[in-house]
Formats: C-alpha cells, structure tokens, sequence
C-alpha cells in the first residue's frame, strides 16, 4: 500500500522522490521487506515486476522515461538547463507525469526554453487530468496569479485531498483571506494549516506563529479528554505578519 502521510525519516533523494509525486510502498522481496517507490499512475509495485532503477521503481514503458527524467534533474540541478529541457520533453511525451510537470515549469519560468505561460499551463492541465497533484498545485498558482481564486481553490483542494503539503497549505491561505469564490473561514484556516504542517510543510508552520486567526475554536487539550487538568489553547496568535506560502514546484 502506497503512503500517504509524508514519512520523517526521508534521505535527500526520497525527499525529491516524494516532492515530484512518488510515493513509497513496502514489498516483501523473498527475505525481507523492502521499501520501493512508484508514481500514481503506474500499477502498484506487486502487480507487475518492476525495473528497478537508482532505487526508483518505474514500470513497463515508463522505465526509460523515468531514466530520462532523473537525468533531467542531474542536469538541472548543475544548472544545464538546456538538456535537462531536452530530457524532461522526452520523458513527458511518453507520458511520465513528473516530466509532464515539470515541461510545465520550464515554459513557466523560462527554464531551457522560451517563457510561455499558455504552453505551461497546457502541461500543467495535462498531467493534472491524470491526477498529478504537483502539476494542480502549479496550475492553482497560476490560475490565483490571474485572479481566478474559485477555480484556484478548486485545485488546491483537489491536490490538498491527495496528501500534497504545499496545497494544503495555500488552501489555508486561501480560506484565511476570503474574496472571490472562497469564503474567509479562520477555523477552516488554521485546521489545514495544521494538517499541512504535519504534512512536512514548513511555511506552514511559519504561518501557524505568525498569522492573527479570529474566533478560532482549539481542540480539547490531551489532559482534558482524560479528565485531569484545566483546559487551554492549542495555539497563542502573536501578530499580522503577511504569509504568501510557497511558489511553483
């Protein structure tokens, strides 16, 4: 079974793994159990054999793009923006949503290619149609960027309902405000930016200290459900310090 909640225990490259979609599941390999990882749209890792790669499990035709794609991130990360274009083009057209996503990126902010945000929300809506909540949590920011906050909130919720941290938290953020499609709901606000936080966020919880909520009902206190002690909050509003959450990933 694939895990939703974000583990702690993450190395640096599962961390990657997990921000672009993967989600790790445990299969017993005929000695022990081992830990693997595949993306939401490939059969899970015990009904096919999988071809394992740097650790990543991909399947079937997705396992050249899934090289492609990690090649991509190589050259990304040294700054070779160009290839890693190249390669992430390559894996997205055979249909390797994290790809998908992030071709999406590149024409966004000009990684590699020419900035045109017409062809990335096209990718974004692509991979977003086939469940990516990464690619709906860029496709949000876009649509809140142009002041379309229902149809924002609409995908933030969607992302925020598949476990994505980040959507969560500028769901919050987005009930915090209020305007145009979305309520301003304070309660709601906090209670997702909890969620978000335990979710790994950690503008979160940044937002948790420094945002002003009005008329915010905390839960019951541990101590209280057991009957031993005096009620308090679970939280103590300091300031009105601005939080505008996290960007494109």
């Amino acid at each position: 079974m694939a895990s939703r909640r974000k583990p702690s225990n993450l190395s640096a490259r599962e961390e990657a793994w997990w921000e672009d979609g993967l989600r790790p599941h445990w299969r017993y390999d005929g000695v022990s159990n081992a830990k693997v990882w595949s993306g939401p749209d490939l059969p899970a890792p015990s009904c096919n054999e999988p071809d394992v790669w740097n650790g990543a499990v991909v399947v079937g035709i997705h396992a050249e793009a899934a090289r492609q794609y990690a090649e991509g991130c190589r050259l990304d990360a040294v700054d070779d923006v160009k290839g890693a274009y190249t390669c992430f083009h390559a894996a997205a057209i055979a249909g390797y949503l994290p790809a998908v996503n992030r071709v999406g990126v590149a024409h966004q902010l000009g990684r590699g290619v020419a900035v045109d945000l017409t062809e990335a929300v096209a990718w974004y809506r692509l991979a977003s149609s086939r469940g990516h909540a990464k690619s709906k949590f860029n496709l949000a920011n876009v649509y809140e960027q142009q002041g379309e906050l229902g149809v924002a909130v609409a995908l933030y919720q969607s992302a925020a309902d598949q476990g994505h941290a980040k959507a969560t938290a500028r769901l919050a953020l987005s009930y915090y405000r209020g305007g145009v499609g979305v309520e301003r709901d304070h309660e709601r606000a906090h209670r997702l930016l909890m969620k978000a936080r335990d979710l790994g966020c950690s503008t979160a919880a940044t937002a948790l200290d420094t945002l002003h909520f009005d008329a915010v009902q905390p839960p019951p206190p541990t101590d209280a459900l057991v009957g031993a002690g005096p009620s308090r909050p679970s939280f103590t509003p300091h300031t009105t310090k601005s939080w505008t959450g996290a960007g494109v990933v």
